[in-house]
């Protein structure tokens, strides 16, 4: 579904990555051991997709997680949050606590799985990669508890459930998960259309944050013509570029105007989206979702919300203007982004590395809720090889990854933990 200069340009870009990393004895290591293993974690990640379960019903999935972790000597602590999994990893040096996350829920539809290993599971598949990330995070596991004597401090491992009902994440932390163990750092990842072998990553925001705004009207006169009004402002505050091109998901992939491009129309925007008017009690409430790059420009909206309905001609018919934050925005921490960014290009050379300029305005992740609490970094792994016709894009119905980016994704990410673990 990307457009074939997007396909032709990211071909170009796996064709020359250099997937072998400068000499150092403990990422040859690393590389040994995510290789000997990979068989085994593709066995693993097609147990995963042909069982999917959904958000809060992730009976079997955490049993499977459980079982592994446990096997591999790791103190393990089940049901957290729901169906949750924590587990911990002590290294034989003394260093500081760092946290891996993975989400393990699947998502409902409906669509042909064109693969061998399709789901069995009528109506449900792992449409968003989600059992490459479990399957992931349970490979740096096996990785690094090889590899004791080489780290430094606590390592978390946390399997999480209910990503794509934007509540896991919440639910985790009220069941405590940071009471008796608090890491000072949480990274993770999420699968998309970069070819196979790449990652992108960069400062601050990686997602957008999305708010629902009220305004709550009262009068005896005008109430439908001031609803109107205030549906207006709020779609005045939409900042875009490029409409047409901006909605169409396949942008997301353009070299000149898409996420990768540092001329992205996706760096910078605001998006008012179902903007209506709703009867109740107190008389009419005018609702809108406001989606925004940056806290800025929320802030930016609510204020010269603020500024218009108070020099409109019916001020007095408004009673109450309210935001509720719907969904967090992925904030990545900047010191610990290149931090992290440094690590890789150490062990694995700069090309490995696609540079992200916009932000994907049609996905969000609740790994932010986790960033709300400890600073964090969030990582796109590549999972497409286009050659073979394996585009994964999430939550289209031609989702299919590259299973060779669970190899990739379990060198490159039990290096950094294992060189970042050590850093202080």
């Amino acid at each position: 579904m990307f457009k074939k200069l997007f396909f032709t340009i990211l071909f170009f870009i796996a064709a020359n990555i250099s997937i072998y990393p400068q000499t150092n004895s403990i990422t040859k290591e690393i590389l040994d051991a995510a290789l000997a293993n990979f068989d085994s974690l593709v066995s693993i990640r097609r147990d995963l997709h042909q069982y999917p379960e959904l958000a809060g019903n992730e009976i079997n999935t955490s049993k499977k997680i459980r079982d592994y972790l446990t096997k591999l000597g790791l103190e393990v602590k089940p049901e957290i949050g729901g169906h949750g999994i924590v587990a911990i990893l002590k290294g034989n040096k003394p260093g500081q606590t760092i946290a891996w996350r993975a989400d393990i829920d699947a998502f409902k539809d409906d669509s042909p799985d064109n693969v061998s290993f399709a789901s069995k599971i009528s109506g449900v598949r792992h449409i968003c990669g989600h059992d490459i990330h479990t399957t992931i995070g349970l490979g740096i596991a096996k990785v690094l508890s090889s590899l004791k004597d080489e780290i430094s401090g606590t390592i978390v491992f946390i399997f999480q459930p209910a990503e794509e009902t934007f509540s896991g994440a919440y639910k985790m932390i009220d069941d405590g998960i940071f009471n008796e163990i608090k890491p000072e750092a949480i990274f993770g990842l999420h699968v998309t259309p970069l070819p196979t072998g790449t990652i992108s990553v960069k400062e601050n925001e990686m997602y957008p944050a999305s708010k629902e705004i009220s305004i709550t009207l009262n009068g005896k006169n005008n109430l439908d013509s001031a609803a109107d009004e205030c549906i207006t402002i709020l779609q005045s505050f939409n900042i875009v570029k490029d409409e047409k091109k901006f909605f169409d998901i396949s942008t997301l992939g353009d070299p000149q105007l898409g996420v990768i491009s540092p001329n992205s129309i996706y760096a910078n925007y605001v998006v008012v989206t179902n903007a209506r008017k709703e009867e109740s009690e107190n008389g009419i409430v005018v609702k809108a979702r406001v989606l925004a790059s940056t806290e800025e420009n929320h802030t930016t909206v609510i204020n010269q919300l603020e500024e218009k309905l108070n020099s409109a001609q019916w001020k007095d018919c408004v009673k109450a203007i309210s935001v509720v934050q719907k969904h967090e925005n992925v904030f990545n921490d900047p010191k610990l982004t290149a931090a992290a960014v440094n690590i890789i290009k150490n062990g694995f050379g700069e090309r490995v590395l696609i540079p992200l300029y916009g932000m994907n305005p049609f996905n969000n992740d609740d790994f932010a809720v986790f960033q709300k609490q400890i600073p964090g970094v969030y990582f796109f792994i590549g999972a497409s090889d286009f050659a073979k016709g394996m585009i994964a894009m999430p939550h289209t119905p031609n989702f299919v990854a590259d299973e060779n980016c669970i190899e990739k994704g379990v060198s490159y990410f039990s290096f950094l933990l294992q060189q970042y673990s050590s850093t202080k």
